[in-house]
């Protein structure tokens, strides 16, 4: 039988009372491809994402030139909101993938006064990850050494399949193609727009 689920550790108490890792089965892949709407993401892959997002209009390119839309799945969302102080979610457009100049989606959460939650620990991480980018230039992040030394843990962040690695599947792209619509079938540019939100809605049912 197909597992709908994926296993992620998250914390939970034993029956000593202790606070430690515990592997659980988290919902965000159906059980027939391994497709993965919103995927958990280490704050250093957030901070990169968003820092690439906003070199790439600098280098002439166009991010979103074959995007139309990004699916989340209720699960993504839900560990984003479960925060505590979460009330809102903020969305920022990156550029997962450092070969690639297509954008995507990122999830972060908002407090009721419209702030960013743990600011201070990103700022902290941005600042760490300058210092060992400074003293090992060209060297790959070593992100566990900045996450073990974070006072607290920093705020879950999500990303749209975590950059699309292993994508295509049978041909799927990860994040959904507006020039692919637009290729697929008919004179869209003639239609009136309820033809056009007709054959628009068919062709993103089809791609989920």
């Amino acid at each position: 039988m197909n597992r709908n689920n994926e296993i992620m550790t998250v914390k939970g108490y034993y029956s000593d009372n202790s606070l430690k890792p515990i592997d659980q089965e988290q919902p965000f892949s159906d059980c027939v491809v391994p497709r993965h709407y919103g995927m958990p993401i280490t704050p250093c892959a957030f901070l990169e994402m968003l820092y690439r997002f906003r070199d790439s209009p600098t280098a002439g390119q166009d991010p979103f030139k074959n995007v139309w839309w990004v699916e989340f799945s209720k699960a993504s969302i839900f560990r984003i909101l479960a925060q505590e102080e979460c009330d809102y979610i903020r969305f920022y457009f990156a550029i997962p993938d450092a070969e690639k100049d297509e954008a995507s989606l990122l999830l972060h959460g908002v407090d009721h006064d419209h702030k960013t939650i743990k600011a201070e620990i990103l700022l902290d991480v941005s600042e760490k990850m300058n210092q060992q980018t400074a003293a090992h230039p060209g060297e790959k992040l070593n992100e566990s050494t900045i996450l073990n030394s974070l006072a607290s843990p920093a705020p879950p962040t999500e990303e749209k399949g975590n950059g699309g690695f292993g994508f295509p599947i049978n041909g799927e792209k990860n994040v959904k193609s507006m020039s692919d619509f637009l290729e697929s079938a008919g004179p869209f540019a003639e239609m009136d727009i309820h033809n056009f939100t007709k054959e628009f809605f068919a062709y993103a049912d089809k791609q989920f």
